[in-house]
């Protein structure tokens, strides 16, 4: 992450190339850092309840889930600033795009049901 900061530090110079190419540089390097910190705080609570096995696999589960999900949501990010897309990206970016869309009906459905005017 703090390469991450530095990268992106260095693209307020205002050199538009600059700017993409830290891009590319400093998204994946977040990605890492955004994905690793969850299970840093999973190992951690694994040694503090160790002797609990049924709370230890519960928090597991809840953690791997959760883990998946950042993957699902942070990953087209990264992988639409890549030049080449390996065959399986196809599949994942359209189940992405499919679940934006699915998201974006239930909310209107939401504001409709609440009447809620002042957030559109």
């Amino acid at each position: 992450s703090v390469a991450t900061i530095c990268t992106l530090i260095w693209a307020q110079l205002g050199d538009p190339n600059l700017i993409r190419k830290s891009l590319h540089v400093a998204l994946p390097l977040l990605l890492f850092s955004l994905l690793c910190m969850p299970v840093a705080f999973l190992f951690g609570v694994i040694t503090a309840i160790a002797h609990v096995k049924w709370l230890l696999v519960t928090i597991s589960i809840i953690s791997g889930g959760f883990f998946l999900c950042a993957i699902f949501i942070l990953g087209p990010h990264v992988m639409l600033q890549r030049s080449y897309f390996p065959p399986s990206a196809g599949i994942y970016l359209r189940t992405f795009m499919l679940t934006i869309d699915i998201s974006e009906f239930f909310v209107r459905k939401i504001k409709t049901c609440f009447g809620c005017v002042a957030c559109e």
